[in-house]
């Protein structure tokens, strides 16, 4: 995981910790990036490229379709 500098839009602390209601009040980024939130800290984590989007969305594809073929399950996806 690589911790890139906030955007200009966005003055978040990295040094500190937060809460998970903190973290909940975090503005969405424009840049794609999203935060995460790991033991209190706040990481950076790039969007993901278009080859990786392509790879998700066929493996999701893929994943419906053995599931309604074998009837065991079913599966959504969200962004």
């Amino acid at each position: 995981m690589q911790a890139l500098k906030p955007s200009d839009e966005v003055q978040v602390d990295f040094s500190r910790r937060y809460t998970l209601e903190e973290f909940w009040e975090l503005p969405k980024r424009e840049d794609g990036a999203r935060y995460e939130l790991i033991d209190g800290f706040l990481y950076t984590i790039p969007p993901p490229d278009p080859q990786e989007r392509d790879l998700a969305a066929n493996m999701a594809k893929a994943l419906i379709r053995f599931l309604d073929a074998n009837k065991i399950g079913r599966a959504s996806c969200r962004e």
